[in-house]
């Protein structure tokens, strides 16, 4: 859907529908949707165009990085909820979530997209450990692919079927080392 602006400071148009804009709030947006917050012509996740520069749309969450609020403003985005930003401290997000402070585009884990550039976000510490058991230990008998009678010219009556005791392994790639 093409971003469009349907609403400015009220109007008959609140609740604004998914990629319409300017909301200021979550509350402004229709149900399932966050007003999603531009400094400037920031991608607006679900949503095609640039739109107009620092206006906000509404959005679909499903984990993108969203800007709800800055500084505790507006005073209705706090706390922030799971990959909304900008926070400045735990405290900034929902129980359960961590904010996770980052130097420039660091990825925000168990959250999508890039978000803006050294904005911060909230996120759940649980949904991003490691995994609690190893992968399986490589094979100890290593596989030969190295033939013990190499041929140094093509076959003058080549098979029609490839030789199954051997893989396949290209040595080189026109004419490199």
């Amino acid at each position: 859907l093409p971003l469009v602006i349907m609403g400015d400071n009220g109007g008959d148009n609140f609740p604004l529908g998914r990629c319409e804009g300017d909301c200021d709030s979550h509350d402004q947006c229709q149900s399932g949707l966050l007003c999603y917050q531009r400094g400037g012509t920031e991608p607006v996740p679900g949503c095609d165009g640039t739109g107009i520069s620092g206006k906000d749309y509404c959005a679909e969450k499903k984990n993108n990085l969203f800007i709800s609020g800055n500084n505790g403003n507006p005073s209705s985005s706090f706390p922030l909820g799971l990959c909304e930003g900008d926070c400045d401290n735990d405290g900034d997000c929902a129980d359960g979530l961590v904010c996770f402070e980052r130097s420039g585009m660091d990825v925000v884990p168990g959250c999508a997209g890039l978000g803006v550039y050294g904005k911060d976000y909230c996120y759940d510490p649980n949904l991003s450990s490691p995994t609690s058991s190893s992968t399986s230990p490589p094979t100890s008998t290593p596989i030969n692919l190295i033939s013990s009678s190499p041929t140094y010219q093509p076959s003058k009556s080549p098979t029609k079927a490839p030789s199954s005791d051997l893989p396949l392994v290209i040595m080189g790639d026109n004419g490199g080392d």
